[in-house]
């Protein structure tokens, strides 16, 4: 066990007392605050593919239609989940439009093509409005309301194979390549 001399004592008081009046007194320190604010987007979930089967080639619209013809159309879901209660998105398609009509996605099979095609897309939720390709002419939803039971909620849009001009369309295969570009405002 240690004792404590006179001495010992005294230096104590002197360190601990020379610490206190750093602090006393009406002074003003400065501090700084950091950090970084952030908006939690949403968990999404969509399909990689799209898949219209076998469609007969005299039942296609023109992309010009304000109409789909239901046979021609797929629905692409977009699944949203842990969105914050008002969050805002807008969804756009982008990929490589048609020459004869650029606000539709070109074909671009390279074996056995089907000619006079191209793929058209709608917002199903927004009255059947057309989703403009390269052009991010889409509704902006608030995906946060989406949710239908507090975790999850969908934004759905619907492809449609089209004719881009009146020229006949051929049969064949049918490719694209397109990206789903989702906004948070």
């Amino acid at each position: 066990m240690k004792t404590f001399t006179k001495n010992n004592l005294l230096v104590a008081l002197m360190v601990f007392s020379g610490a206190a009046s750093a602090f006393t007194g009406n002074e003003a320190h400065e501090f700084t605050v950091s950090g970084n604010l952030q908006v939690n987007p949403c968990v999404i979930d969509l399909p990689s593919t799209i898949d219209f089967g076998h469609i007969n080639v005299d039942t296609l619209a023109l992309s010009s239609s304000t109409s789909l013809i239901a046979g021609n159309t797929q629905v692409y879901n977009i699944q949203f989940t842990q969105c914050a209660e008002n969050q805002m998105a807008q969804i756009s398609v982008l990929g490589t439009g048609d020459s004869s009509d650029p606000t539709t996605l070109v074909n671009a099979a390279t074996e056995e093509s089907a000619t006079n095609i191209a793929i058209s897309f709608w917002d199903v939720g927004n009255a059947g409005k057309k989703n403009d390709v390269n052009t991010g002419s889409s509704a902006i939803y608030n995906v946060g309301q989406l949710l239908n039971d507090e975790t999850s909620g969908s934004i759905h849009l619907q492809a449609s194979l089209v004719r881009p001009t009146e020229a006949v369309a051929k049969p064949g295969n049918i490719a694209a390549s397109a990206q789903i570009n989702i906004t948070y405002l």
